[in-house]
């Protein structure tokens, strides 16, 4: 399927990880994520002169037991989410507030008239912009949380030294 023929060629089209991703990549004991785009839309919420983009996002969760390393056990989980441009801006405020966000992982920029009038090419490279933004921001989560896991590991009984 092309881009924008349905949500979920969309999804597929511009994800550069297979949803199977989640299941895949979770070690006994852990969690991973994976984002999935779907095509955005176009709405006109009440009161405003010009439509507004909204971006729908799947993101799913694989979680596995610590004893056991089959799949019993495992649970999934998806969230929907459907966001505008500045809820992403307000969350990767309070992600640098909190420095859990490396000066290298940055939203895309603002346009000024763009947005106003957005083309369905506009939204889809935007789309695009934001995957990637949200996955670096896991994958930089999920390596802070390893390596906490690794100094907690080395140190006996999981106390700092």
């Amino acid at each position: 399927e092309e881009p924008g023929e349905t949500g979920e060629g969309f999804a597929r089209a511009i994800s550069s990880e297979k949803p199977e991703m989640a299941a895949g990549q979770a070690r006994p004991g852990q969690r991973s994520f994976a984002v999935l785009m779907e095509e955005p839309t176009q709405e006109v919420e009440e009161g405003a002169i010009f439509s507004t983009t909204f971006y729908k996002l799947r993101v799913l969760c694989h979680e596995r037991p610590i004893a056991g390393f089959g799949k019993e056990g495992s649970k999934e989980y998806f969230w929907r989410v459907h966001r505008r441009y500045s809820e992403f801006e307000e969350l990767e405020e309070k992600l640098r507030e909190a420095q859990l966000l490396p000066v290298a992982v940055a939203l895309p920029g603002k346009t000024f008239f763009q947005h106003l009038r957005p083309s369905k090419a506009f939204a889809y490279q935007r789309s695009g912009e934001l995957l990637a933004f949200l996955k670096a921001a896991i994958a930089a989560a999920e390596a802070a949380a390893e390596s906490i896991a690794a100094a907690a590991a080395a140190t006996p009984l999981g106390r700092p030294a």
